[in-house]
């Protein structure tokens, strides 16, 4: 078996694993190179500029040819967010940056009993992402901090689901489905429903101490802005 770590034949594919993990390469400038282009055409920049991923990887020693490779991998499963969009009742609505909780209801949405997602503005915006683009992540773990995998992205009120997650009966594509057909009353229903089960504020997540703002799902700071 062809290794591409030291470029010699190896018997088993433990072998070539053993051999990339003794032996780490820096990625090809090839490499690099194509992995950058992905990086823009896939909107990546939106949430993590290229630059800061590498020196990232370099920090924790996964600047290698394997590692590069397999992110051009994950990256060229996900839909070029411009020609990808889904198909939902949109509403004058504008979901606020924040974390909500959508249950299963009448309306049939949701297939599973629950689903969280998160929704942040890209601070960090590809040159085809437009102002006020949001990130949206389902929330993939137990801590509901960092748990989070981004899925889509939202441009001027229309979902842009990544390759991979696209299906229309997925948990987290039929809630945002939801999420950007509801109303105002809805929105920070779902809202609610994350801080009731938390006790985290909804928009900044910061756990929540007092009664009222636990019942209300916000913060005083996050409240005052709201208002």
């Amino acid at each position: 078996m062809r290794c591409g770590n030291c470029k010699g034949e190896h018997e088993h594919v433990v072998d070539v694993q053993r051999c990339y993990a003794s032996q780490p390469q820096e990625p090809t400038a090839g490499q690099v190179n194509y992995l950058r282009d992905l990086w823009v055409k896939k909107a990546r920049s939106a949430v993590q500029p290229f630059d800061a991923w590498v020196e990232g990887s370099k920090m924790k020693g996964q600047w290698t040819r394997h590692c590069v490779s397999q992110m051009i991998d994950d990256l060229s499963q996900m839909s070029d967010w411009v020609n990808d969009p889904i198909d939902v009742t949109i509403t004058t609505v504008t979901v606020p940056d924040g974390i909500y909780t959508v249950v299963n209801s009448s309306d049939g949405y949701v297939a599973d009993s629950r689903c969280t997602l998160r929704f942040r503005g890209c601070t960090n915006w590809a040159t085809d992402l437009p102002d006020g683009s949001q990130v949206v992540e389902f929330l993939s773990g137990p801590d509901n901090e960092s748990n989070y995998t981004g899925f889509a992205f939202v441009v001027k009120g229309k979902a842009r689901v990544w390759k991979r997650y696209k299906t229309n009966t997925s948990a987290p594509v039929t809630a945002l489905a939801y999420m950007l057909s509801a109303n105002d009353e809805q929105v920070k229903e779902a809202g609610w429903t994350y801080a009731l089960e938390s006790s985290r504020c909804y928009r900044c997540n910061r756990t929540l101490t007092v009664p009222a703002s636990i019942h209300r799902g916000l913060g005083p700071v996050c409240a005052g802005k709201a208002a």
